[in-house]
């Protein structure tokens, strides 16, 4: 009769033991897999902020796209065009930017 109570104290200890050792791998899991998260949802927010400002940039472009400073100025960077009887000159010892 003792052995078989201290044979159920033993089996009833290794599963709590092994009970204990699920619940406490399972808790480091999710706390490994929460930070991961937190870290992701930083990210995301950063480039959601540099989104917002890109979206900030191109509508204030679109509500001047028509103006005449714009225009102008597009064309005069990126198609380089220039006014008539305008001379353009180039600084030689001003490096190349690629």
């Amino acid at each position: 009769m003792q052995k078989r109570k201290r044979k159920k104290i033993k089996v009833l200890h290794i599963i709590l033991a092994l009970l204990l050792l699920y619940v406490g791998g399972t808790f480091a899991y999710c706390k490994v897999k929460i930070h991961r998260l937190e870290q992701e949802k930083i990210i995301l927010e950063e480039r959601l902020e540099g989104l917002k400002e890109t979206k900030k940039s191109l509508e204030y472009e679109y509500e001047n796209s028509n103006s005449i400073e714009y225009v102008e100025r597009v064309a005069r960077e990126e198609l380089k065009m220039v006014k008539k009887n305008e001379i353009i000159y180039i600084d030689a010892n001003k490096s190349i930017k690629p």
